[in-house]
């Protein structure tokens, strides 16, 4: 249990994380998104080649992949919270899609 007003993470993310990811993976991240595509499509054929090893891929990889590629083709689903002004009463939450393009 967290103790109020101290953070579970009080470091926050490591110095340098994203640097090291994108040096790992390319600024555009051509990597990440056919790593993912091949979860959520390819064969296993496809994945070992890319992979190097066999990669067994469950309903909920594929799910959580095709997920990850529309978030970052589409943008993500926009929530919207409702409250009746008192603190910590939700009243409503709304989802609507917000298309990445600006």
């Amino acid at each position: 249990m967290f103790q109020k007003g101290r953070s579970g993470n009080p470091g926050g993310r490591p110095k340098g994380l994203a640097a090291s990811v994108r040096a790992k993976v390319g600024t555009k991240g051509q990597q990440l998104v056919r790593g993912w595509w091949l979860i959520a499509y390819g064969t296993p054929q496809q994945r070992l080649k890319f992979f190097g090893e066999k990669v067994n891929v469950s309903a909920k990889d594929r799910l959580h992949a095709i997920d990850s590629l529309a978030d970052r083709g589409f943008g993500k689903a926009l929530q919207v919270v409702e409250h009746d002004g008192d603190i910590g009463v939700i009243t409503r939450v709304v989802h609507e899609h917000h298309d990445g393009d600006h």
